[in-house]
């Protein structure tokens, strides 16, 4: 098997850590207490 130090490992699953405002945001949307365009703007700013 060929091994490289230089790559990057795809392998990985699960999900990213979220900011608390994010996750509030989130459960305010589910909840229907949160405009989308509101959420999707916060959310654009998490991943930025």
């Amino acid at each position: 098997m060929r091994r490289s130090t230089d790559a990057i490992l795809t392998s990985h699953a699960g999900s990213l850590p979220r900011p608390d405002e994010l996750i509030e945001a989130n459960r305010q949307r589910e909840a229907g207490r949160v405009d989308e365009a509101v959420f999707q703007n916060k959310l654009a700013a998490s991943v930025a």
